[in-house]
């Protein structure tokens, strides 16, 4: 028997033949080209076939691993539409006269190599997905598609490196586990491995033989190890610790999507600590009900030497945000020190590590170090529910220090204007709270409209069924004036065509009513009653109209407006009173807000 140790990325035990995978790929050769011009455009026509294949993979990935997981691919397609990758390639081919497959192929270390030296390279932590790309148009040029694997009964598969979109292909019932040369824990491939649960070991290096193929293999996903030709007990153990884990995953499935309630009829959230962007990916399968704890200093400790950037640390957060969707993310700054030193951190010789120099006290020494990790999480604060842990709290100066330097990262990240539009949004955010519909909303700061006459917020509507927002609009402030009226306004499409699909991809059916209709009218300072109360109304089948009243108009004229509109009748919430106007009667009838909800 011959036991190996790699880098575990994926738990879980297989068993079975071992089976090297090769990609087929024609010998790529330094080609000389005359027509420069016309190797370039090969280039193009590739590049922009491979853009269209991504876009497929896309689509494929939402519907298998999630749409954070099918991020990957989205990804690799930025990569390829990236103007300075483009233009590399081809100023190559220009000034070098040679094959596009050549140049594609031995551009990629110099990418990844020149990247590794500067911040905010968008190639930076993406080797794997540059290497995946280049393979994939290289294929397109030199039209070899096909990938060797010996067996169809099956196997569990060994190769050098294992890149996403291959990982993405995999065949649970066929591909039994993977094993690798070489990889990260960290890495796409490793990500596509746990959410799909193949168990793999990664980072083997050469002792990971081909001549170990078709010999039988056991990966163990738990301890990072793989036995070749493992002997009879070893066998046994492993396949009793199988049976057992795959008993205890389906008395666990059981639970999943149940309400988490007491027997007491307490409720409670059960939630998840993550460190890793792969932890976010186990907290969606495992159905916590949010992030607990996000130990950002594990982002630091596997970045090496280097430190993680501003943009790296908010992707991961922002992906967190995201996912969790209403739940609540909890971001604990970077606590450093004791047992969990970092690399890129030099804290100096301490006495004690354990009750030194670590946690907030490192913040208030070293506020350049912190000060991109509250930006980045600031960033992603306005995609989802976060709140930020200030670890190893010991006095109140503590605390006041470290809301000082969170109010200096917010000046620091944003501008004024750009502080306005985000006290707007947490304005919006709080009545789609009131509503009962923030679990529905996500905010994204980099949406963007082709319409450029849009001047505050832009809105899209998806749902299940649909590959695009059903529907879009948002708010123009100038658009009308050009049309000689000064006014604001806002504006949305629905697109009938594709809510007519929704509708029947998820089998609704809509019966039409006749309901009645109301007017609420309601101050501003009133906003926290009115909405809930409107909300009651709606569901109780009273098709009614939320009025705003504004300052200098009387009552009376508001009536009058509901009259003419056809109300057949206008509520009037003042404080703790509702008065209801029958419009047919007009009769009027005041009651207390907590009377008139009940009735409701």
């Amino acid at each position: 028997m011959i036991t190996l140790t790699g880098k575990k990325i994926s738990e879980g035990i297989a068993i079975g033949k071992l089976t090297f995978y090769k990609r087929d790929i024609k010998e790529i050769k330094r080609i000389y080209v005359k027509d420069v011009e016309k190797e370039i455009q090969r280039y193009k026509k590739a590049r922009e076939k491979a853009i269209a294949e991504l876009e497929l993979v896309y689509d494929l990935s939402v519907r298998e691993v999630g749409e954070a997981n099918a991020a990957i691919f989205e990804m690799q397609k930025e990569l390829l539409e990236n103007q300075e990758y483009t233009d590399f390639i081809m100023k190559r081919i220009l000034e070098e006269k040679l094959n596009a497959e050549y140049i594609v192929q031995t551009s990629v270390e110099q990418l990844i190599r020149i990247s590794s030296h500067q911040q905010n390279n968008p190639i930076q932590g993406k080797e794997e997905d540059v290497r995946d790309v280049a393979i994939r148009v290289i294929r397109i040029l030199s039209r070899s598609w096909k990938d060797r694997m010996l067996t169809d009964e099956p196997f569990v598969m060994a190769a050098r490196d294992i890149y996403p979109s291959e990982a993405l292909q995999f065949d649970k019932a066929k591909v039994l586990g993977f094993v690798t040369m070489y990889g990260t824990i960290n890495s796409h491939t490793a990500v596509l491995a746990r959410t799909k649960g193949i168990p793999a070991v990664i980072g083997l290096g050469e002792s990971l033989k081909e001549e170990y193929d078709g010999k039988t293999i056991i990966i163990d996903g738990y301890e990072g190890k793989i036995y070749i030709e493992p002997d009879y007990a070893t066998l046994t153990k492993m396949r009793e610790r199988k049976d057992a884990n795959l008993r205890h995953v389906r008395n666990l499935e059981r639970l999943k999507g149940k309400e988490n309630i007491t027997q007491s009829g307490q409720r409670i959230d059960i939630c998840a600590n993550v460190g890793t962007r792969e932890d976010i990916e186990n907290v969606l399968r495992s159905d916590a009900g949010g992030i607990g704890l996000f130990r950002s200093e594990f982002l630091y400790m596997e970045m090496g030497s280097k430190l993680p950037s501003e943009e790296q640390l908010f992707q991961v957060y922002k992906l967190a945000a995201e996912s969790m969707g209403a739940n609540r993310v909890v971001v604990r700054i970077a606590d450093f020190g004791g047992d969990k030193m970092v690399e890129s951190v030099d804290l100096g010789e301490q006495a004690n590590p354990a009750i030194g120099l670590r946690g907030i006290r490192i913040m208030m020494e070293k506020e350049e170090l912190f000060l991109p990790q509250f930006r980045a999480i600031l960033r992603a604060s306005a995609l989802g529910n976060v709140s930020i842990m200030f670890p190893m709290i010991t006095s109140m100066e503590e605390v006041a220090a470290a809301k000082a330097l969170l109010e200096k990262a917010k000046k620091l990240t944003i501008n004024p204007r750009c502080q306005a539009a985000i006290a707007r949004l947490e304005e919006v955010y709080e009545v789609l709270k009131l509503y009962g519909y923030e679990k529905y909303v996500s905010f994204d700061l980099g949406m963007v409209n082709h319409f450029d006459y849009y001047t505050g917020i832009i809105f899209r509507g998806y749902t299940y069924g649909t590959g695009d927002a059903i529907g879009k609009g948002g708010r123009y402030d100038n658009l009308l004036a050009q049309f000689g009226k000064e006014a604001s306004a806002s504006g949305f499409t629905i697109l009938i065509d594709d809510v007519l699909s929704a509708l029947s991809r998820q089998n609704i059916s809509i019966s039409l009513k006749e309901y009645a209709y109301s007017l609420l009218l309601y101050k501003s300072e009133d906003r926290q009653n009115a909405i809930p109360l409107v909300v009651k109304l709606r569901d109780a089948g009273v098709r009614t109209e939320l009025v705003s009243m504004t300052e200098g108009k009387t009552l009376e004229e508001y009536l009058a407006f509901g009259e003419n509109q056809g109300a057949e009748g206008i509520l009037y919430l003042d404080g703790e009173n509702v008065t209801v106007y029958d419009m047919a009667s007009g009769e009027q009838e005041t009651k207390t807000l907590q009377e008139f909800r009940e009735e409701y």
